[in-house]
Parts: C-alpha cells; structure tokens; sequence
C-alpha cells in the first residue's frame, strides 16, 4: 500500500507517462480522490494480516467486522467514486461493504453458539444471493434507463456504442496531458 500511495502521490497531476502504467489505479475514482486505492490495498492488506496472525475464530471475526465497519465509514465519509451511471459504483460499493461486514457479523455469532450452523448456512447464502439479486437489478435497471426500446438487438447495440464511446474518453482522456 505505501508503494502505491507513493506512485500516485508523486503524480497527481495525471500526466500522460503516467496513465499507460497507472490508469486502472484512477478510473472510476474522483479526481480529489487521486488516493482511495491506496485504501482499497490496506484494507485487503489488513485482511490478509488478520487471517495470517494466529488469532481466536472469534477474535478473527471480530476484527474483520471492525476492519469492515471503518471500510465503510470511510467510503461513506468521502464518496471517492465518480458519479457515472447514477453512483452506480457508489451504491454497489457500499452494498458489497454491507454483505461483508454482516457476513463477518453472523460468523462471530454463530461461533458464540448463538445461531445453529445451519442457521448460519442459509442466512450467509440469502445474504449473498441478495448482493448477487441486487447487482443483476443494477445493471438491468441500467439497460431500462439507458435504452429507448426493449428491444435486445437494440440494447446489445447501444451497449456497443456506449462501450466505444467510453473508449473514445478515454483515449482523450489519456491524450489531453
């Protein structure tokens, strides 16, 4: 994370040389939030670090809720994604931040033999098939937006075109420094 954080710092300005390398690092972000990536690493990092360190289940559990909670009182506090797509990103975003930090929630739970495992199973697995409903409700509820007919042949084409014009700005984009 510090390797990144050091990358994008020294430049921020986004000059050409350094969008080939480093673009996928920026795209989707708001330009004041040159630096959230570098919070998406740490907080993987953190991950890693709690499952690496010979913690308790319950302590491992714990921790990943808190590293989860204050994941998401981040994103909250400083919204670093672009508002492309009606705050698509944003939204989903913090629906993901969501399912994680209940997943971990209901693991501490069910270690305190609070829930029976099964009860554990079934709610984990409405939870996830919830996210996974909501991101197919998303993109659905895009295609409605973004497309005049209901046709598929019309919307296969329009989302061609959108794609090429996404393209297109970013090829500017990456041009215009």
């Amino acid at each position: 994370p510090f390797f990144c954080w050091f990358q994008l710092y020294q430049h921020r300005s986004m000059d050409a040389s350094f969008r080939r390398p480093y673009g996928i690092m920026l795209l989707g972000y708001n330009t004041s939030c040159w630096w959230w990536e570098v919070v998406v690493c740490l907080q993987k990092f953190l991950f890693i670090v709690i499952e690496a360190v010979p913690f308790s289940a319950v302590q491992e559990c714990f921790l990943i809720v808190c590293v989860s909670l204050a994941a998401m009182l981040c994103h909250v506090t400083w919204r670093p994604f672009d508002h492309r797509w009606f705050d698509l990103l944003i939204r989903l975003e913090i629906k993901h931040l969501l399912v994680l930090l209940c997943s971990a929630f209901l693991c501490m739970i069910s270690l305190q033999n609070w829930l029976l495992p099964e009860t554990t199973v079934i709610l984990m697995a409405s939870l996830q098939g919830i996210y996974v409903l909501t991101l197919l409700l998303s993109f659905g509820h895009l295609k409605l937006l973004s497309t005049e007919t209901s046709s598929l042949k019309h919307w296969k084409k329009g989302c061609l075109k959108r794609f090429l014009k996404f393209l297109l700005a970013y090829k500017r984009w990456y041009n215009d420094s």
